[in-house]
């Protein structure tokens, strides 16, 4: 009983690409060499955040790391004791959880996010 099973169709494989192509963010481009002529196309992350008014943006960005840390760190195993300031105001709260635009607090408040000048932990 030799029975032969059909063959699998399967093309060719001439060329292998692998499709490694890096894209890279403008703020985060490097300066290599200090000493040489700038380049007039060549921006640093401070004139990027000027030019485009990013400065909030950025802002935003590290409170939302420091609140991620806050919640990763080793110490938290319900809820987070924090010093946050609004609007030039600190207030101390107890964080439970957080939203992707706010923050809940052991007294059931949501603090918003974009209103959060500061954070830390206490």
């Amino acid at each position: 009983m030799d029975n032969k099973l059909p063959k699998v169709f399967a093309n060719r494989v001439n060329n292998v690409s692998n499709n490694k192509k890096f894209f890279y963010s403008e703020l985060e481009r490097k300066n290599v060499n200090v000493t040489s002529k700038k380049d007039p196309n060549q921006n640093t992350k401070e004139e990027i955040i000027k030019k485009y008014n990013l400065s909030n943006t950025v802002k935003q960005s590290d409170i939302r790391n420091k609140i991620v840390d806050l919640f990763k760190s080793p110490n938290n195993v319900y809820k987070v004791n924090v010093k946050i300031k609004i609007g030039g105001k600190t207030i101390t709260k107890s964080l439970i959880g957080r939203t992707n635009s706010s923050l809940i607090t052991l007294d059931d408040e949501l603090i918003n996010i974009n209103e959060i000048d500061d954070i830390e932990a206490v």
